[in-house]
């Protein structure tokens, strides 16, 4: 039996690569989360009559935009770890309140409107809902800003993980 370090100490692994594995488990976790509630809601309570599959785009859309963000804050962690730290915890509370997931983007008032509006992930979910219920119509969403936001995250987060000091912090990770 061998044993030795880990296969990630062994070769370097590029902390992108590494960020990617992290993201992908964490949305597999939640893909097979969210199945198995809606499993359990379909065989106890009532069956479900929706799409579980038009709203994947929508989906990836904004877990793609969470996976750039989250490659940019690694880069910020090496050179100001406190303010990394701090622009995560603000963005995932301000995102958890503006995101629409507690509430339905087509009956909200105007005046409440402005302060969710900016946020991706309220369009991304709003047109989610639109796309997996009959019932539902996105009146104040439009699925192309997602999309958007995505690709220009992603851009923004492989080019922050390209330079050197990304490489220090997978190095760090790497490490602990």
């Amino acid at each position: 039996m061998a044993s030795g370090p880990p296969a990630g100490r062994l070769y370097p692994v590029q902390p992108l690569v590494l960020a990617i594995d992290s993201a992908i488990s964490a949305a597999y976790l939640q893909l097979v989360s969210a199945a198995g509630l809606i499993f359990a809601h379909h065989a106890l309570v009532e069956p479900i009559e929706a799409s579980l599959i038009a709203p994947m785009p929508q989906l990836a859309a904004g877990w793609i935009s969470g996976l750039g963000l989250g490659l940019a804050l690694l880069r910020l962690r090496l050179r100001r770890p406190g303010l990394a730290s701090l622009l995560a915890m603000g963005w995932m509370r301000v995102g958890m309140v503006t995101s629409g997931a507690m509430f339905l983007g087509h009956v909200l008032p105007a005046a409440f409107l402005d302060w969710v509006v900016w946020n991706p992930l309220f369009h991304a979910i709003d047109q989610a809902r639109g796309l997996a219920f009959e019932n539902y119509v996105p009146r104040h969403s439009l699925a192309w800003p997602v999309r958007i936001f995505a690709v220009l995250a992603l851009l923004l987060g492989t080019a922050a993980c390209q330079s050197g000091s990304c490489r220090e912090v997978g190095r760090n990770l790497r490490a602990a």
